[in-house]
């Protein structure tokens, strides 16, 4: 809310104004900045998603220079389960009131701040779907275990594609982005479960973890062809269709991350 500081003084040179072309009696003359950046305790904006700090003090979310999409929806549209993350007061009346309406969509922007200032600008938008508390709950619970295992299994494709090559390229923002119409579906399949059963979504978990591996053996294939180095990029393949099977140390994140059930057998694929 305090980024800059706009400097209005009385207008007696009468000079118009350069947006609107009148003569005000008060202008805009230039703007400052304050030291040591805004300070945001105190003062919340409807408008704006929160971060919970370590003092309890909400602070303004800042944008980051990845999409907007299905990895921004746990503290752009619901709470994570920590706390941590807070939605615009707008968005959260908005799903508990108005959960009747059809084709909502959420329109995110913002300044990217970087170490040294403002590094650029980032928009997006995203589907939200709506239901009552009970559908709410769900997808909420839902997004943030699918999000969190899609996070260990782009850094487990991130590890396969660096055993190949020096750079990562976009192998991990095509991944997130290659998995976002499944997503939307996931959330959108929630209303239709069965809501007397222990776990709702389990099923669409289950899914979501073949649908990872999936795509990131697809992404992989692209960015590290066979003829590149067959060895070493058969070996990374391995790797990677090992973890994302629910394997490993990795793997037994990302399953734990989705709330499924390991693999049988986990001692013999090991020694296999």
């Amino acid at each position: 809310p305090r980024r800059v500081l706009l400097q209005v003084k009385d207008n007696v040179d009468r000079a118009p104004c350069a947006l609107t072309g009148e003569v005000p009696d008060r202008i805009v003359t230039h703007i400052t900045r304050t030291n040591g950046g805004p300070q945001y305790a105190g003062w919340s904006h409807p408008f704006a998603a929160y971060r919970i700090d370590k003092d309890g003090i909400a602070l303004p979310r800042r944008t980051s220079p990845e999409r907007i999409g299905m990895r921004r929806y746990v503290g752009l549209v619901a709470s994570d389960g920590k706390g941590t993350s807070r939605p615009a007061a707008t968005v959260s009346h908005f799903r508990v009131h108005r959960w009747q309406v059809k084709g909502a969509r959420l329109v995110a922007y913002g300044f990217i701040d970087g170490t040294a200032g403002v590094s650029g600008w980032q928009s997006g938008e995203m589907p939200i779907v709506l239901g009552d508390r009970d559908v709410r709950e769900e997808i909420d619970r839902m997004a943030e275990q699918i999000i969190n295992a899609t996070d260990e299994a782009a850094s487990a494709l991130r590890k396969a594609v660096l055993d190949c090559r020096e750079h990562i390229g976009e192998a991990v923002d095509q991944f997130w982005i290659g998995l976002e119409l499944e997503f939307w579906a996931s959330c959108a399949s929630v209303p239709g479960k069965d809501f007397d059963a222990d776990d709702p979504s389990l099923d669409l978990r289950k899914a979501w973890a073949t649908a990872m591996r999936r795509k990131a053996t697809q992404i992989f294939r692209a960015e590290c062809p066979l003829g590149r180095d067959p060895e070493t990029v058969s070996a990374a393949a391995r790797n990677l269709a090992f973890a994302l099977s629910g394997y490993g140390k990795t793997g037994k994140k990302v399953f734990k991350a989705l709330m499924i059930p390991e693999p049988e057998n986990t001692s013999k694929s090991k020694a296999a």
